[in-house]
């Protein structure tokens, strides 16, 4: 992708970047690199999201590749879901707020981070197989609704209002 290191020392030399372009398939001439940056994905989850006074949501709890746009959605149903259990809540029906939360955040976090390294494969077998597999998912209903919420998410239930 564009601004991507595909080979260290890339950024600083046209050549590599040919290189990599010729291996790849790509037809494109490459005759300067005018800017480059990396990109790095993260996956973190805080050890502890509250203490006596503050509780830890969205991305000061827990941080995942941008693949699907799982990390805003994260932190939305953390927000709501907090404003749901506040009101009256006791120790106990925070910590069960807590328990719900961390364990969405670690299925969320485990799913980016097979789709992000899905995605970002370097051997070419292994990228022909992803591919193989990805258009014969993508022929099908089924398989495209699969897909979405294995990179996206599952539809949610709750219905509005």
């Amino acid at each position: 992708s564009a601004g991507q290191n595909l080979v260290p020392g890339a950024a600083q030399d046209p050549g590599a970047l040919a290189a990599e372009a010729a291996v790849r398939g790509w037809t494109a001439d490459v005759r300067a690199c005018r800017w480059t940056s990396t990109f790095r994905t993260q996956r973190r989850l805080a050890g502890r999201a509250d203490s006596r006074r503050v509780l830890l949501i969205g991305d000061a709890a827990h941080v995942c590749s941008p693949i699907g746009g799982q990390g805003l959605n994260l932190g939305l149903r953390d927000a709501v879901s907090l404003a749901s259990a506040l009101p009256g809540a006791g120790p106990d029906g925070l910590a069960a707020w807590r328990r719900g939360r961390r364990a969405d955040a670690l299925r969320v976090l485990a799913r980016t981070d097979l789709a992000t390294r899905a995605w970002t494969l370097r051997a070419a077998p292994a990228r022909t197989v992803r591919d193989t597999v990805l258009r014969g998912a993508l022929g099908t209903p089924a398989g495209r609704r699969l897909l979405a919420e294995a990179v996206a998410g599952p539809r949610s239930t709750a219905r509005p209002g």
